[in-house]
């Protein structure tokens, strides 16, 4: 989970928009067990509408990358890093914007969900060693704001919308 968020946030980072937060969260369930989720919170203008989808995509290539260097086959990597709410998300926010971005398929005047995935991809491989040093951060303290990210990876924290 903390590589899938940090990916988000380093990502946001390198392609100039304002992260603000980067967590992840544990809660109880009534089960007894334990589930985790993450989120990280930016602002942006002006984001070129398939560098937000490679943002989407990030952390689920990420996780894909994670488990790999861990030993794991592609296919059980792909059961458990998929993250269709970040696929689903890019999708629905590009298409209000007018941009056409295809879960399995390239639709005229677009692109397919992996064609971004791969632009992730190489943003990710480029980027591997600030990815794992704030997804390190994030798994000591669940909570990073946006400039202790930006510190820690090396790059500008773009300034809030509306200023400091």
């Amino acid at each position: 989970m903390a590589v899938h968020e940090a990916a988000h946030a380093v990502l946001g980072l390198l392609y100039g928009l304002h992260v603000v937060s980067t967590e992840i969260i544990q809660w109880d369930r009534p089960d007894g067990g334990w589930a985790l989720t993450g989120q990280t919170s930016f602002e942006g203008t002006n984001l070129c509408p398939w560098k937000l989808a490679a943002y989407m995509a990030a952390g689920e290539v990420a996780h894909r990358k994670h488990l790999g260097h861990l030993g794991w086959s592609r296919k059980q990597a792909d059961a458990v890093a998929t993250s269709d709410h970040d696929r689903d998300y890019a999708i629905d926010v590009l298409a209000r914007h007018g941009f056409h971005l295809g879960r399995d398929h390239t639709p005229p005047g677009g692109r397919s969900w992996a064609s971004v995935q791969g632009q992730a991809l190489d943003a990710v491989t480029a980027c591997w060693q600030q990815i794992t040093t704030v997804a390190r951060a994030v798994e000591a303290d669940t909570k990073l704001h946006g400039d202790t990210v930006a510190a820690l990876a090396g790059l500008p924290n773009a300034a809030p919308i509306g200023g400091a």
